[in-house]
Parts: structure tokens; sequence; C-alpha cells
């Protein structure tokens, strides 16, 4: 059975005996969000499902974002009304329909944050709350120059 329509709005995370490896990537593939093997140590459950949950809100969050139309109306509308038509909000989910891997979510926020604040590096890294030297870091790290993203 599909388990991502069964358990479309609850994290599903599948137990399995050690070294089964078969049945957690079939659980895996048909739509379980992650897998124990046990016996299950138990500070690798409590972040297992506390990932789970965090991934679950996430992603409501995101299809909320995606629901709501930005418009007079909305109170955040005048926030967004003077930013350059470049500037998205940075999505979780990728076109594939999967997680986005941390490295472009980090890329994607600081271009954001660097649009936004009009390149003005020592307010994007206060706003990002990383110091300017992790941020000067991150941009060698991540190749992203200073003008791109302004």
């Amino acid at each position: 059975a599909d388990l991502k329509i069964l358990t479309s709005n609850t994290p599903l995370i599948v137990l399995v005996k050690y070294g089964d490896y078969n049945n957690a990537t079939e659980a895996m593939s048909a739509g379980a969000q992650d897998f124990l093997c046990k016996p299950v140590a138990a500070e690798r459950m409590r972040t297992t499902l506390s990932n789970a949950f965090l991934l679950r809100d996430a992603c409501r969050d995101q299809e909320l974002l995606r629901r709501e139309q930005i418009n007079e109306a909305n109170p955040i509308y005048p926030a967004i009304k003077g930013l350059n038509n470049n500037i998205s909000l940075v999505s979780m989910i990728g076109t594939d329909g999967n997680i986005r891997r941390m490295e472009e979510l980090e890329a994607e926020a600081i271009r954001c944050a660097m649009q936004y604040y009009n390149g003005r590096l020592t307010e994007v890294a206060r706003r990002l709350g990383i110091g300017r030297s992790t941020l000067y870091r991150k941009l060698h790290d991540l190749n992203i120059r200073p003008a791109e993203a302004a």
C-alpha cells in the first residue's frame, strides 16, 4: 500500500530488526519518513521523533504559505510590497517534491537576505543571526558573490 496517502499529515517511522535494510528501504519507498533498527537507543528514538514532527510542521507551514495569496488585505503585504520581484520565500520542498538539502536552503536564505537588505552584509549577518566573518565564510563556501544577490 502507498503509505504517503494513508499518512499524509502523520509522520510514519517504521521499526525493523537489526540489519533488515530491505524492509526499511521498501517502507521508505512507500512513504515512511524514517526507520529505526531494533534494539532502539532512547536518544536515537527521541531524535528521530523530534525530526519527524519538525519536518511535518515545516511541510504544513510551507503548504499554508503556498495557499496564502499576497494581497493588500494580508497583514504581511506592506512588508512584501516594496520587495524586488525576484525575491521569494525560501521553499523547504524542492521541485521534485522532496526536502531540499541544507546547503541549498542556506544558500537561498543568504541570497534572499542579501537582496532584501540591498547587499548590506552587516545587516544580513545580524538578521540571519550569524557573525559577519561567518557570513563571509559561507559566501565563499557556497560560491555566492555579494553583487550576485544584491
